[in-house]
């Protein structure tokens, strides 16, 4: 008897059932575990990211980002974060320049000059 098994788009041959018992149920074990990783868990968090909505980077400057409270995040390494300020929720669109960056929230758009450690609204959006 012959058993055909498909892994990684590669077809494996053998005529040997211990083979076709050990080598198959570990194959897909393996593929339910990343189908699980991959729905249960973000990527910024496999990375040690913390949750953010909004995140950009200034030219030579350190990582921008807003987590979904609205907690400015700074990061010089991308490994470690350091809370600088707050926005007054999740940011919908961050755009980071050198030396300044600007966060559009639900309620407007705000900008900050020492990287998020006060923050102004510039423009009040529409209610």
């Amino acid at each position: 008897m012959v058993f055909i098994y498909l892994a990684l788009g590669i077809a494996y041959v053998t005529v040997d059932w211990a083979r076709w018992v050990v080598l198959v149920p570990l194959a897909l074990a393996s593929l339910l575990t990343g189908i699980t990783q991959a729905l249960t868990t973000s990527w910024g968090a496999r990375c040690g990211w913390p949750a953010l909505t909004g995140i950009d980077w200034q030219p030579d400057g350190p990582l921008v980002g807003v987590a979904p409270d609205g907690t400015v995040l700074i990061s010089g390494d991308t490994h470690t974060w350091r809370e600088s300020g707050s926005l007054d929720g999740a940011a919908e669109a961050i755009d980071a320049i050198a030396g300044r960056w600007h966060a559009a929230t639900e309620s407007g758009v705000y900008e900050s000059a020492d990287d998020g450690e006060t923050c102004q609204l510039v423009l009040a959006g529409d209610d």
